[in-house]
């Protein structure tokens, strides 16, 4: 469910807003992982400096669209999801290794996933959840078949600070094969702290295997 810090913050938003806030659904990568990334990341991932924390998405940034109480939105949202949850054991992620999307001057590398089924069948039961308030295939239109699990350590990277990051991961002493154990993942929305700021918070935790608690 939606935590209490979050409720007012979500009732507080003007429905007319120019600009649509953003949900996204993610899987945190944990502390060990955090603290081995913080550098480069800090470095090269915009994110580090927007308080982003490592994460696998599972659900890409899309439009909340017009909804005229977020809160009781969110809510529902967060009961549906709820549903899921008790079906989903834990499951072992291994990162191993680094690989690229190339852009030209808007790179992105990120560490690769040895076995991404579980990550898979995760990210499609969310597609049949969010299916009920995102229809016609608006919950799966920036992901589809193209889906592709990754942990992103470097984002929007000229093509020169592509090759300088490449040559410290193949040289130098990163470290980028873990193992860990996913527990739980984040309902993460774009909420504004300024007039033309919006910030991303986790608004609520998943915990896999985890029963609802009664409402």
């Amino acid at each position: 469910m939606l935590t209490s810090s979050f409720t007012g913050t979500l009732s507080s938003i003007r429905a007319n807003n120019e600009q649509e806030p953003q949900f996204a659904i993610i899987l945190y990568a944990p502390t060990e992982v955090s603290t081995a990334l913080d550098y480069v990341r800090f470095r090269y991932d915009p994110g580090f400096k927007m308080k982003i924390p490592p994460h696998i998405t599972l659900k890409r940034p899309a439009s909340i669209g017009k909804q005229p109480n977020l809160s009781a939105h969110f809510h529902t949202v967060c009961r549906a999801i709820e549903e899921i949850t008790p079906t989903i054991n834990p499951f072992a992620v291994a990162l191993s290794g680094y690989d690229v999307f190339r852009k030209p001057d808007c790179n992105v590398v990120f560490l690769k996933i040895a076995d991404a089924s579980p990550l898979w069948h995760l990210h499609q039961k969310l597609i049949e959840v969010l299916s009920r308030f995102y229809p016609d295939g608006a919950a799966d239109s920036l992901e589809g078949a193209k889906y592709h699990p990754h942990l992103t350590i470097g984002n929007k990277l000229s093509d020169i600070e592509l090759a300088v990051l490449q040559h410290e991961l193949d040289t130098g002493s990163y470290k980028l094969d873990f193992r860990f154990i996913a527990e739980e993942m984040g309902l993460l929305a774009q909420l504004p702290i300024a007039d033309d700021r919006f910030d991303w918070r986790t608004i609520s935790h998943f915990k896999f295997g985890s029963i609802p608690a009664a409402k």
